[in-house]
């Protein structure tokens, strides 16, 4: 029998459908190992999604190694930022960041100031692209209205902005945060021809930035810069131990000193009267880790 034009078109047809129940078969089984593929392959991180490097959040250091330098870094924040990493102390930064090169530690914390540089000598580091905390040292001034109260700080502002216009700001920062503080044991006081004299305040529990030194003398990054700041006045100047923050900030609202040095940072919710000079020192605490440490971050951390 001679096959006829309608049954030669059912034949195609039929041969058609066949080949394209194939495809379609190939294509769920495509689909079927790409979702079994995809569930077996670590999400792209956030951070490289953003296009950054570094891990993105703090909690990522839960549990791990992570070390600290005394004076530099308040562990507690540590603690409670990471949600319990394990806590190493070292003397230095230099032995920080040898621990870190070793891969004793998973990561090191630091204030910005140093992490930046730390960063900029050590290209197989990375920040952790959440900071810790946010916070920038100042030194806080109680108004009562006069020239002379503004003065005070305006002077303090002009001295920050003249040592960093200079070597003076990168010496202190050797001496203090990038050296050993134990090394300095006094300084030379400023003496005036004014006859004035800058009261300061000084919470001595705040190493490297207001400290006794082996030798017993009040040494530190703000007692030296509040010393640049007399000089500036030509004005005499006088320190008052405080053991306790509370008190000098209380003694500091009530005109008692001119200035005060302690781990102070610019408060919204201060008096009107109560003003804070620019940031002296960016007291920021970061988190730097290996290159290759980095971006290991579930993303439901982040969600």
């Amino acid at each position: 029998m001679v096959p006829t034009d309608r049954t030669k078109r059912n034949f195609v047809g039929r041969k058609a459908l066949t080949v394209m129940k194939r495809i379609l078969a190939l294509m769920l089984t495509l689909c079927v190992l790409c979702s079994l593929l995809a569930g077996c392959t670590r999400p792209t991180p956030p951070a490289e999604q953003l296009g950054l490097p570094g891990a993105f959040v703090a909690t990522h250091l839960k549990g791990m190694d992570v070390g600290y330098v005394e004076g530099l870094t308040d562990p507690e924040i540590i603690t409670e930022k990471t949600r319990g990493a394990k806590l190493k102390k070292y003397d230095s930064v230099e032995d920080l960041v040898s621990a870190l090169k070793k891969k004793k530690l998973y990561a090191i914390v630091l204030p910005q100031v140093q992490a930046s540089t730390v960063l900029a000598e050590n290209t197989e580091f990375a920040q952790l692209l959440e900071n810790l905390t946010n916070a920038a040292y100042c030194i806080p001034n109680y108004y009562e209205g006069t020239d002379s109260d503004e003065d005070i700080l305006m002077q303090v502002d002009a001295t920050l902005s003249l040592l960093k216009g200079t070597d003076a700001y990168q010496i202190l920062l050797d001496r203090y945060i990038f050296g050993n503080p134990d090394d300095v044991t006094a300084i030379e006081l400023n003496e005036g021809d004014t006859g004035r004299t800058l009261t300061v305040g000084v919470y001595t529990d705040f190493k490297p930035f207001a400290y006794k030194s082996k030798t017993g003398n009040l040494v530190g990054f703000a007692v030296e810069f509040v010393n640049a700041v007399a000089a500036n006045r030509r004005s005499d100047i006088e320190f008052f131990a405080y053991d306790d923050a509370d008190a000098l900030y209380a003694d500091s609202k009530a005109g008692k000193v001119d200035l005060a040095i302690g781990p102070f940072v610019k408060d919204p919710e201060a008096p009107d009267e109560f003003a804070f000079s620019a940031p002296y020192f960016d007291a920021s605490q970061v988190a730097l880790l290996l290159v290759e440490d980095t971006g290991f971050v579930d993303i439901q951390d982040v969600q």
